[in-house]
């Protein structure tokens, strides 16, 4: 299930998911780490939650896809984007 939501955003929500799985920071080591209840599979469908959000961020951020600095003319109405 964790790989199926993060499939919707492509390889930028499986490189962030596979990021989060292995490291297991935050929220994900807690429950990972709980010392009184087991979740096996919540920690997976937690990290997927997060990668997919990051990605659709990322997807609907224009200015992410080039450095600070960089200049890009391909913006809505031929704005500049990326300054």
């Amino acid at each position: 299930m964790a790989l199926g939501i993060v499939h919707v955003y492509g390889m930028i929500g499986l490189t962030s998911f596979g990021y989060l799985d292995k490291q297991k920071s935050g929220i994900i080591r807690a429950l990972k780490d709980h010392p009184q209840q087991i979740h096996v599979f919540l920690d997976d469908l937690i990290a997927a939650l997060a990668a997919a959000a990051s990605a659709r961020i990322a997807h609907q951020n224009q200015p992410a896809a080039c450095y600070p600095g960089e200049r890009v003319e391909d913006g809505p109405g031929g704005a500049v984007l990326g300054l």
